[in-house]
């Protein structure tokens, strides 16, 4: 459980949702320098930035169709659990 495997979750969420890190910075206003050091493993989001990521994926699925707004908070905590599962918040 590292900071690695996050940036590498990270990276993956992001090629599967088609982002790239421009729209990622504009839809979540988390800054492309603080994503390529979560991506590098150089850093670790906080709980805060942790429950922002799970919301903003969840509300991606929703928007693309892959769930429904009444299944937008169990996709929420399913992307919670999946970064805790590969990260130690610090």
């Amino acid at each position: 459980m590292t900071k690695k495997l996050f940036g590498q979750w990270l990276k993956q969420q992001l090629a599967f949702h088609s982002l790239s890190y421009r729209q990622f910075e504009t839809e979540t206003g988390i800054n492309r320098s603080n994503l390529s050091h979560y991506i590098s493993g150089r850093s670790a989001p906080t709980a805060k930035r942790l429950q922002q990521l799970a919301s903003f994926f969840a509300d991606v699925d929703v928007k693309a169709g892959h769930v429904d707004n009444e299944q937008r908070v169990a996709r929420r905590n399913r992307y919670l659990l999946d970064m805790l599962a590969v990260i130690e918040v610090e």
